[in-house]
């Protein structure tokens, strides 16, 4: 992803330069195809997926679309501080 990307995170923005490039050392980049499932509702958290560009679609079983998530955004945060599980998909 590149230090300089992760500026484009709010979360990260007040990190230092060094702290951002220790960050991204830590990070395992993956391009998504168009209508992949990233991960599933009631899943364990195992990753946060930090979105550097498109969009990601939520869906729950209970109440269908939550949202549209897009290029800035992360997903998957609460789950993985809390070590639970996904609460959407």
């Amino acid at each position: 992803m590149g230090a300089g990307d992760l500026k484009k995170f709010a979360r990260f923005v007040e990190f230092t330069e060094e702290d951002r490039t220790a960050l991204d050392a830590l990070l395992e980049p993956e391009t998504i195809t168009a209508g992949r499932t990233l991960f599933c509702e009631g899943n364990e958290a195992d990753a946060l997926i930090l979105l550097k560009s498109g969009r990601v679609r939520l869906l729950t079983g209970a109440s269908g679309e939550m949202g549209l998530m897009c290029e800035g955004t992360w997903l998957g945060a609460i789950s993985l501080m809390t070590i639970g599980r996904r609460e959407a998909t």
